[in-house]
């Protein structure tokens, strides 16, 4: 379900008659049916990638530090699930204050606005491990030549080593920045285009605001976390 979801991002989509077509980059997440569990998987992803820049931070750090074993195992699973816990409540006490006042129906708002959220989630997971991919990516050319595990180097590339030069601090600032700028402006924009389409007119403005509101807190709650580290 989740590649699914990004995958409504990209340029290329397909047309209902089966042919490939380009289309303007998110506009596809537009096109997003929800099903049975779309929004909760959107927001665990998006509660469980701020929990995971929370863990990095010196506070959490003084947290757990005196814990082991199971209870911090017991910590950081509770730490999650509130993460997890307060990023719905925002979410969905915003989709339901645009429903108020935009006079469209409450129940289902947080599902047809579930598709603003995406280009959160996938900003804040570029931002969270573009630079752990390219690192521990390249233990694969120490795992390849040795697939069952039994000491072989099959290419040579056992005693590969990472290079831990292969990025500098400012190529990492500028991707993670980047992605947190692209994302939360798309989520912006794919709000008001929901805004439009549901309530029309000046009102979609005062109708999108309670969304405009979570969006700008998740923009400063992840620049916060990652400035923290």
């Amino acid at each position: 379900m989740l590649f699914g979801l990004v995958a409504l991002i990209a340029p290329i989509g397909r047309r209902e008659d089966g042919p490939l077509t380009w289309r303007v980059p998110f506009a596809g997440l537009a096109t997003l049916a929800p099903r049975r569990g779309t929004v909760a998987a959107v927001l665990v992803v998006l509660g469980g990638t701020t929990f995971d820049g929370v863990t990095r931070t010196p506070w959490w750090g003084s947290q757990v530090r005196l814990t082991v074993g199971w209870e911090r195992t017991a910590v950081n699973t509770l730490g999650l699930v509130a993460v997890i816990a307060i990023v719905a409540v925002g979410y969905l006490l915003a989709s339901y204050l645009a429903g108020s006042l935009g006079g469209t129906a409450r129940s289902g708002a947080a599902a047809r606005s579930i598709h603003t959220l995406v280009p959160i989630a996938l900003a804040y997971s570029v931002a969270h491990y573009f630079s752990l991919l390219v690192f521990e990516g390249q233990t694969a050319w120490r795992l390849i030549p040795d697939p069952l595990g039994r000491g072989w180097d099959l290419f040579g590339t056992a005693g590969h080593q990472i290079d831990y030069l292969a990025l500098t601090t400012t190529t990492i600032a500028v991707v993670v920045t980047s992605a947190m700028i692209v994302g939360h402006v798309a989520a912006v924009l794919l709000a008001h285009d929901r805004a439009a389409e549901d309530v029309g007119g000046s009102r979609a403005a005062i109708a999108q605001l309670p969304m405009t509101a979570v969006m700008v807190a998740l923009t400063i709650t992840g620049l916060t976390l990652l400035l923290s580290v």
